[in-house]
Formats: C-alpha cells, structure tokens, sequence
C-alpha cells in the first residue's frame, strides 16, 4: 500500500547564503584587475537587506563574510538609506585591512 511521507529531520537549518566570485582584492580598486567596489556595495546591499549572508571570495584567496549585522544603524557600514554608500563600504574594507574594528 500507499505510505505516509514524513518530514525529515537533518538536524540542518537551511537558509540561503550568498558566495560571489571577485577579481582582484578587496583591498585595491585600482588596476586593470582590480575589483569593482561599486559592484561589490550594491550586490552586498542587496543580499544584506534580504537578511542574507553574502561571503565574497576574490581570486587573491581573500574570503570576506558579510552578515545582516553589517548593514543597520549604528554598524560598521551604517544605515540603509542615510549612510550605505559605496565610499562608505569601501572605507569600512580599508578599516578592516588595517585592523580596525
């Protein structure tokens, strides 16, 4: 006979997540090889505004992960509509390279 379909459980949370493969550095945007910070802030904008983690992976071996806690008032890249800008995300990664938080 027929069986009855149970849910599983694999003791697993699946949520989406972002990984997006970038030329260069995220520490230089400039070069003919150098990454596209405007690209980067908006792709990055999106993702985090759905509540998505984004981890960027740049062909130097660098792995950045972006999660939601980035983006908001009063957090490193700062609120959505006033101050989520690209020099201000661009700003943000130089922070990071040298160590401040």
């Amino acid at each position: 006979g027929m069986q009855e379909r149970r849910p599983v459980s694999l003791g697993v949370c699946l949520e989406r997540e972002y990984l997006m493969l970038c030329t260069g550095s995220p520490w230089s945007a400039s070069g003919t090889r150098g990454t596209r910070v405007d690209a980067l802030a908006r792709i990055a904008r999106a993702a985090l505004t759905a509540y998505q983690t984004a981890h960027l992976l740049f062909e130097d071996g660098t792995l950045l992960t972006l999660t939601p806690d980035f983006l908001g008032k009063g957090r490193p890249w700062g609120d959505y509509v006033q101050e989520a800008s690209e020099w201000r995300f661009q700003r943000t990664l130089e922070d990071l390279l040298r160590g401040r938080p």
